[in-house]
């Protein structure tokens, strides 16, 4: 049996790709919505990870998008 080669695995090249920022065009003139492109990958302690998961469901959201919402939050400059 020969060894698999993962050198040209499309999905692979995908997830490991450094993408640049990228921004669309909004309906509004000179103006660019971002499109969320990068990833983080965040260690909890499980008790924080379920008050996190708990906190997401009562808004209806995905931790992902509260977790994002808490940062956008706490980085604004005022």
């Amino acid at each position: 049996m020969t060894k698999k080669s993962f050198k040209d695995n499309p999905a692979l090249q995908f997830i490991s790709a450094v993408e640049e920022e990228r921004k669309i065009p909004s309906q509004q003139k000179n103006c660019y919505v971002e499109i969320k492109s990068r990833r983080l990958q965040l260690i909890l302690k499980p008790s924080l990870f379920e008050r996190v998961k708990k906190a997401a469901s009562k808004k209806r959201i995905s931790v992902n998008e509260y977790v994002h919402r808490i940062l956008d939050k706490a980085t604004r400059e005022d």
